[in-house]
């Protein structure tokens, strides 16, 4: 009986002390297991925020910034548009100035229109002896008397005092005051005269409107000589 009952108490101590040793390493197993997950929980957590949230790029490096800075500046500099160059001083011209150069030249295509060389001085030769006359270059029109009554449609100024008018039906005007008194001269041609070059007021040359025929005076029209060879 008490190898038996030794044997038992030998046997259960054993046994407690093999559920003593399996208890202990269980422990440490738990023990490890708490270590390891506490280590990973925080590469965890970091993977899970970044799965969650995106990744904000934070500020550029100081010099970066100074760089992109300069590219700008440098951008706007050459995009800048050049200063426009500088105009060269103009003559102002007013409007009246305009209107009396425009007067001048159509004085010199139109042969109704009668200017001297050079001048703002114009007459305007007319149907029934009309005589108009200008010293503004056409801006302001004042009539003068011809003392005919028949067309007048051509003449020749040499200068600003004297004019000379031709028409229809061999009509001959001159004056030598600037229009303040106009005299009829002789003509020798009854017909329509096509034109007339003074060269002042004694020397003038006349002509048909088919220019067939050329007379010339150097007496102010006092008498006329035919022309040979025009």
């Amino acid at each position: 009986m008490r190898k038996d009952g030794e044997r038992y108490s030998s046997d259960a101590l054993l046994r407690d002390e093999n559920q003593l040793d399996l208890g202990a390493k269980n422990a440490e197993v738990g023990e490890m297991r708490e270590k390891l997950e506490t280590q990973n929980q925080p590469a965890n957590i970091q993977a899970q925020n970044q799965m969650i949230s995106p990744k904000v790029p934070g500020p550029a490096p100081l010099s970066q910034a100074d760089n992109k800075k300069k590219e700008s500046k440098l951008y706007r500099s050459a995009a800048a548009p050049e200063p426009a160059p500088s105009k060269p001083a103009t003559q102002t011209v007013t409007v009246s100035d305009a209107t009396t150069s425009l007067m001048v030249a159509e004085a010199v295509s139109n042969p109704s229109l009668i200017s001297p060389p050079g001048s703002n001085v114009i007459w305007h030769a007319g149907r029934a002896g009309l005589i108009e006359f200008s010293s503004d270059g056409g801006s302001s029109w004042s009539r003068q008397s011809s003392g005919v009554l028949v067309d007048l449609l051509t003449g020749s100024a040499p200068s600003e005092k004297v004019c000379w008018i031709v028409g229809r039906v061999g009509a001959i005007l001159r004056t030598t005051d600037g229009g303040a008194h106009w005299s009829v001269s002789h003509s020798p041609l009854n017909e329509d005269l096509g034109g007339i070059r003074a060269v002042d007021a004694l020397h003038a040359t006349i002509w048909n409107l088919r220019h067939t025929v050329t007379f010339e005076t150097s007496d102010g029209g006092a008498t006329w000589k035919p022309v040979l060879n025009p």
